[in-house]
């Protein structure tokens, strides 16, 4: 089975953490879920939303989210954005990348 005949119920494109207090520390999760035997095309973008407080860099934010991912995140296919002020020293942040493999398929390692 190739990705042009797996069917749009079939498949996760896009996972949305919206969760901005918390989320980051939920990443662990994609540690292992998926299988490369029954894994077919792209792995997910995940979309997780984040704060971010006056002074800390974007660097230390993609820091954060590599450690609770627990893997290396491809920087060039990164994007975060800036969501709104949430208060006069905190923005929300918008982080998006496409799931590493090293992460989705790490119990198959």
């Amino acid at each position: 089975m190739d990705a042009a005949s797996v069917a749009p119920w079939q498949h996760v494109d896009h996972v949305v953490m919206n969760l901005p207090a918390s989320a980051i520390t939920f990443l662990d999760s994609f540690r292992g879920a998926f299988s490369r035997a029954h894994w077919v095309g792209p792995l997910p973008l995940v979309h997780t939303y984040c704060f971010q407080r006056s002074g800390q860099s974007a660097e230390a934010v993609i820091k954060e989210v590599e450690q609770h991912l627990g893997a290396a995140v491809d920087a060039a296919a990164m994007s975060i954005y800036q969501v709104r002020n949430v208060a006069p020293n905190k923005d929300m942040l918008c982080v998006s990348f496409r799931l590493p493999e090293s992460a989705a398929f790490a119990a198959d390692s």
